[in-house]
């Protein structure tokens, strides 16, 4: 049973995945031809439903069985693999949260079948998520420090530069996206302007706040504490907020782009960079397949 209900946990972006895709692409028969009633299909529907529901209560109540396995992977010691544990459970959570409720408030944003407004709020929902589990930790911290450590830190130690790239890359756009706002008509203008701006904000909040998360202090720790604490600092400064963040800011310059109304190519453009965020998102996973592979090339 136990393996059961991990799966459902598991498998539970797949899961509301398919559920939406039937629900928004109408594709529950419950006739057949010969007008006699088959309810096959809503019975294996409704039996899908009932796992969506039940993955869903699961996740919310808390249950990960799979960072324990993760975080001894990726620490060495019973006491650094239970801080990596508790960091992850939290952030996991905090994203999961964030993400299903950025995910319900786009739906309520749909208009004329366009899914654009549901996978922002995703986005948006994960990237905060990140960000408020790491905001809870600093305040901790702030208030229960006694003691701090001497041991000087560098922000290019924690980050990647891939992402800073990724960042400068989106400032570009964006300001150039506001430079080409006067040759669009008024009403497109306002709506080019909008999410360009909004691109610009979320990258200025992730960037500042992943300076705070990598600087923040700490008390003195033993070796191996110290080692699990600089781990969870460049996990949470890549993973944790920041590629979601990235992804969020990479759809929020797609609806932008939409914005100039560019009749060659940009529809190509367009979805590009929405394969793009979706694929940074998906990046930022805290899951065995993103998080080990990774950390074994950094070390």
């Amino acid at each position: 049973m136990r393996s059961f209900t991990d799966s459902l946990v598991r498998y539970r972006t797949a899961l509301v995945g398919i559920t939406l895709a039937i629900v928004l692409g109408g594709t529950i028969v419950v006739s057949s031809e010969d007008g006699g009633g088959s309810v096959w299909p809503a019975v294996i529907f409704g039996g899908l439903v009932a796992l969506t529901v039940a993955s869903m209560v699961l996740s919310l109540s808390g249950h990960d069985s799979d960072s324990t396995k993760l975080a001894v992977g990726l620490a060495p010691t019973s006491a650094s693999s239970g801080l990596v544990d508790r960091w992850l459970k939290r952030t996991r959570y905090y994203r999961f949260v964030g993400g299903a409720v950025g995910l319900v408030v786009g739906v309520g944003f749909i208009d004329n079948g366009r899914l654009a407004p549901v996978a922002i709020g995703m986005f948006a929902g994960v990237a905060g998520g990140g960000a408020l589990a790491e905001i809870h930790l600093l305040r901790r911290k702030q208030q229960a420090a006694r003691s701090a450590g001497l041991t000087a830190r560098r922000l290019a130690d924690y980050v990647r530069r891939t992402d800073v790239i990724r960042f400068a890359l989106v400032a570009v756009v964006a300001v150039a996206l506001l430079g080409a706002s006067p040759i669009v008509d008024e009403f497109r203008r306002a709506s080019l302007v909008r999410w360009a701006l909004a691109a610009l904000l979320v990258a200025l909040v992730a960037v500042t706040l992943q300076r705070l998360v990598v600087l923040r202090t700490r008390p003195a720790l033993r070796p191996d504490l110290r080692d699990a604490d600089d781990l969870l600092r460049r996990l949470a400064a890549t993973q944790g907020f920041v590629r979601p963040s990235l992804a969020l800011c990479v759809a929020l310059l797609a609806q932008s782009v939409s914005a100039l109304g560019m009749s060659d190519g940009g529809d190509f453009i367009i979805l590009a960079m929405w394969l793009i965020a979706i694929w940074i998102l998906r990046s930022s996973r805290l899951d065995a397949d993103h998080l080990l592979p990774t950390e074994a090339a950094s070390t």
